[in-house]
């Protein structure tokens, strides 16, 4: 069965777009740069629901061939590191790490959606901000889609972005 795939293009180009849009049509509104980045985080959110039961849907088979099981937190950390990151960005994560205590970090040591970023510009780091998280958001939601409850904060070392993801969860 082939792997079901995302236009990396036409992603991108989603992401490229409706981004700045909330954020014109946000601060037309008077919002802080934490309540614009709520919104977008949101919308990040909804689709890593919808994108997990997709995939899962259409890995079904894969799953149970292999006789994989995403029970733990830890299984379910794999599975974002290596199927659904590769989904979205065409790579697997760098590295996981986890202290088997519900903290996981997840490391990208060249994150696309802020390859082309300008890090000399003022405004670059708002900017970061705002991408990180659409994109914190589509983790959560599909954290969220397993029952996993999560906090995520991250650390930028251009091009690398590290997730630091906090589950409530201990298994």
């Amino acid at each position: 069965m082939e792997s079901p795939q995302i236009n990396n293009t036409l992603f991108k180009l989603l992401i490229m777009e409706m981004i700045p849009t909330i954020i014109e049509v946000s601060r037309s509104h008077g919002l802080s740069t934490d309540q614009v980045n709520l919104k977008i985080e949101l919308l990040g959110y909804k689709l890593g629901i919808k994108l997990n039961e997709l995939l899962l849907f259409k890995l079904a088979d894969q799953f149970s061939k292999n006789n994989e099981d995403l029970e733990t937190v830890l299984d379910i950390m794999k599975f974002i590191c290596k199927d659904f990151w590769k989904i979205l960005f065409k790579k697997q994560i760098s590295n996981l790490r986890t202290n088997h205590r519900g903290t996981f970090v997840l490391v990208d040591s060249n994150f696309k959606p802020i390859e082309n970023f300008d890090v000399s510009r003022p405004d670059a780091p708002v900017m970061i901000s705002h991408y990180l998280s659409y994109v914190n958001g589509v983790m959560k939601g599909t954290l969220k889609s397993f029952g996993i409850n999560s906090v995520i904060t991250n650390e930028i070392n251009f091009p690398s972005v590290t997730f630091n993801i906090e589950t409530d969860n201990n298994n």
